[in-house]
C-alpha cells in the first residue's frame, strides 16, 4: 500500500511518518560514514625510479590445465563435420 493511496488520514500520516523516521535514520547513517571517512589522514605518495636494466621475470609453464589440447582439436573436428552433416540433410530436405 502507498502512503499516498491510504484509504484514511492517519494511514497516511502513518506511512508519512515512518518514511521520515527511516529516512532521517538513512541519512544519519551516511553522514556517519563520510564523516568517519574524512576524520582519518591519508597520505598518497608516488615514486618514479628509472633503471637502465632491469631482470627478466621468471616464466613458469603450467601443464596442470584440464583441457587436453589433442582431445580439443578431436572435438572441434567432430563438432565441425556434425555442423556439416546437418547443414547437408537441411539441403537436401529443402529446409
Amino acid at each position: 500500500m502507498q502512503a499516498g493511496n491510504a484509504s484514511s488520514w492517519p494511514r497516511t500520516l502513518y506511512w508519512l511518518l515512518v518514511f521520515s523516521v527511516f529516512f532521517g535514520l538513512t541519512l544519519q547513517g551516511l553522514v556517519s560514514v563520510v564523516l568517519d571517512y574524512y576524520s582519518h589522514p591519508f597520505d598518497t605518495g608516488t615514486e618514479l625510479n628509472h633503471e637502465s636494466s632491469v631482470d627478466f621475470p621468471a616464466i613458469t609453464l603450467c601443464n596442470l590445465n584440464r583441457i587436453n589440447c589433442v582431445n580439443l582439436m578431436t572435438e572441434r573436428i567432430d563438432l565441425r563435420n556434425t555442423v556439416r552433416d546437418r547443414a547437408r540433410i537441411r539441403a537436401e530436405n529443402g529446409f
